[in-house]
C-alpha cells in the first residue's frame, strides 16, 4: 500500500496520511532526542579538551592524579596518573608515542598533539590482571601549518597500553569492536563462570576503554556465551539492543569478545 505524502499545512491531506499522527510525533520526539543528547555531548568534549588538565597531589613516586581530562571517564575507581619520574616504562610509553607521530609522518598538514601520557590504576584491571601496568596514550589531530585550515580534524583519540610482567605488550583501541581485549581474556585463560566473574571483567572493561558503562548489567545467555553491558540504545527511530558479547569454553574459560548490535523489532 503507497503512503499518501504527509502535509502539515493541510488539514486535508493529514486525514488521509496512513501513518498514524501518534506515531510521527513520537518519530519526531525520537529524532529531537537523539540531536539534543548529540549537541550536549559534543559540546562536552570540546570543553573538556579545551579545559586540559588538572593535577593534584598524591603519594610519592606514584606521579600525580589527573583530575580534569577527557579520558576520565566515569568509574571512579579507576584514577588516572601522570607518569612518574623514575618509572622504567616511561621509555616504552615515550616510543608508543613516536610511533603514532611517526604515522601522521606523511599525512600532508595533519599531524598528532598529544596530552600527557597516563597510567591507569583501576581496582578491577589489577584484580583481574595481576603483574599489568596499563597506560593511556591520548591526542588530538591538529595541522602543521597554521595558515591553513584543518578539515575533519578528530579529537579525543586514544588507546591503552598494557605491559605484562613477562615483557608482553598490548594495545587496546578506545573505539570499534574492542576485539583486542577478547583477545587478551583469552590469552590470559580467565574463567567466565559466575556473575561475579562478568561484572569483575565488565568493570576491567570499562576502566581499561575509560568508558562509564559500570553500571549496565550483565546476563548468561548460554552455556558458552555470556553478553555483557547490556543495553538498549536508539539513532533516529531504530532501536539497538548493545553488549559485548563473550564467548566461553564449555569449562567457563573466554576464548573471544566482541562488541555486538542486534536490532530490535518495534
Amino acid at each position: 500500500m503507497k503512503r499518501a505524502r504527509v502535509n502539515f499545512c493541510s488539514s486535508e491531506c493529514a486525514v488521509r496520511v496512513s501513518v498514524p499522527i501518534q506515531s510521527i510525533w513520537r518519530r519526531i520526539a525520537e529524532r529531537l532526542r537523539w540531536a539534543a543528547s548529540t549537541l550536549v555531548r559534543r559540546i562536552a568534549i570540546a570543553a573538556v579538551v579545551l579545559s586540559g588538565y588538572v593535577a593534584c597531589s598524591a603519594a610519592p613516586g606514584q606521579g600525580t592524579v589527573l583530575t580534569n581530562s577527557y579520558l576520565l571517564g566515569q568509574p571512579t575507581n579507576s584514577p588516572l596518573f601522570t607518569i612518574a619520574d623514575g618509572n622504567p616504562d616511561r621509555k616504552i610509553v615515550d616510543a608508543e608515542i613516536e610511533s603514532v607521530r611517526h604515522r601522521y609522518a606523511n599525512g600532508g598538514n595533519i599531524c598528532a598533539k598529544f596530552h600527557t601520557a597516563c597510567q591507569l590504576k583501576g581496582d578491577a584491571a589489577r584484580r583481574l590482571f595481576p603483574g599489568y601496568r596499563f597506560y593511556l596514550i591520548c591526542w588530538n589531530e591538529d595541522t602543521v601549518d597554521k595558515q591553513k585550515p584543518g578539515v575533519g580534524l578528530a579529537v579525543g583519540l586514544y588507546y591503552a597500553l598494557a605491559l605484562g610482567p613477562a615483557g608482553d605488550t598490548w594495545r587496546f583501541q578506545g573505539g570499534g569492536n574492542f576485539e583486542e581485549f577478547g583477545k587478551f581474556l583469552a590469552a590470559r585463560k580467565v574463567d567466565l563462570k559466575t556473575m561475579s566473574d562478568a561484572k569483575l571483567i565488565w568493570e576491567a572493561f570499562c576502566e581499561i576503554h575509560r568508558q562509564g558503562w559500570t553500571s549496565h548489567p550483565s546476563t548468561q545467555f548460554s552455556e558458552t556465551e555470556w553478553r555483557l553491558g547490556n543495553e538498549q540504545a536508539h539513532e533516529y527511530d531504530r532501536f539497538y539492543h548493545c553488549f559485548y558479547r563473550v564467548r566461553t569454553t564449555t569449562n567457563g574459560v573466554c576464548q573471544s569478545a566482541r562488541f555486538e548490535s542486534i536490532p530490535v523489532k518495534q
